[in-house]
């Protein structure tokens, strides 16, 4: 008798893992259900915003056409995706290679987001040298469903997400499974965990989004430091300025927070630029020092 339910569990497991591997598996993963959520749609994104992750990476925003995005990470990287942010980065240069890429299927795929939408795309990449030697083409498979909904806690509150469930597949074979948390309420994806055929899992969490001043023109970047200068200098508890940039759709308010002593007995103060990007709202936290030449100097 143990033979035949070894046998019939050994038989069991193939089945589940073959209808794993071959993406058409539709049990909401996360076991019971989440919060109820309302249809989400695609979220945008604007030139300048900027994401900050747990592991170190900044990625910003410096070009949107259409459905395509253009990003720059700060060490100069620059990536191109589609607006839909389920979808991997396309393609991307560095210093010494690149890669141009796209995707075979809706760049829209699983928008409105509910909860049992799926779908699948192929991606193509076509890696070289920057000099166009050692081309070589890859393709992968990725299948996506939206699995389950939960309760993330995201900059200390607690939010609703969609739980979206994608493996990717390289020459038929699977190599990677990824689990995206998209928070309607937020507009973007608050953590990605990756878990791999033949190497450790990763997680990559959203910790804040902020207004990437680098984007401005250089007089710009002058005019703005100096109305957070005059806020720093005003006296007045909680003084504000407004500033309007020339080259973008951007309006600042820059706000004074609270006065402090710093451990060496500097004066020192907390204060934000609230960054008004067609209708997104970026939030700049910063601290700042006096200087012995008076210049208030962030720190």
């Amino acid at each position: 008798m143990n033979r035949i339910l070894l046998k019939i569990s050994s038989r069991l497991t193939l089945i589940v893992s073959i209808a794993v591997l071959g993406g058409c598996v539709s049990t909401p993963f996360g076991g019971r259900p989440g919060p109820k959520m309302s249809p989400a749609p695609m979220p945008g994104v604007e030139v300048g915003q900027s994401f900050i992750y747990s592991d170190g990476h900044r990625e910003t925003v410096i070009a949107v056409k259409g459905d395509q995005v253009t990003w720059r990470s700060k060490n100069g990287i620059i990536r191109g995706s589609y607006r839909n942010p389920i979808l991997p980065y396309h393609s991307w240069k560095s210093s010494t290679r690149r890669a141009r890429g796209w995707i075979e299927g809706s760049p829209e795929f699983l928008w409105p987001m509910v909860t049992g939408k799926s779908g699948h795309f192929d991606l193509y990449r076509d890696v070289e040298n920057n000099d166009g030697s050692n081309t070589r083409r890859y393709h992968q498979r990725w299948s996506c469903d939206v699995s389950n909904t939960k309760t993330v806690i995201w900059k200390k509150h607690p939010s609703n997400a969609y739980v979206v469930k994608c493996d990717r597949y390289y020459n038929g074979i699977w190599r990677q499974r990824r689990f995206i948390d998209y928070v309607p309420a937020v507009g973007a994806v608050v953590a990605i965990k990756n878990e791999f055929r033949s190497s450790p899992s990763t997680l990559q969490e959203l910790v804040r989004m902020e207004f990437d001043t680098s984007i401005l023109q250089k007089s710009e970047r002058a005019s703005l430091f100096g109305v957070v200068q005059q806020v720093l200098q005003d006296p007045s508890p909680r003084s504000k300025r407004v500033w309007r940039a020339s080259s973008h759709p951007v309006e600042v308010t820059v706000r004074s927070l609270d006065n402090y002593k710093s451990p060496d007995g500097r004066s020192c103060q907390h204060y934000v630029g609230s960054f008004r990007v067609q209708n997104r709202v970026l939030e700049n936290f910063r601290t700042a020092c006096r200087a012995q030449t008076g210049t208030w100097v962030q720190g």
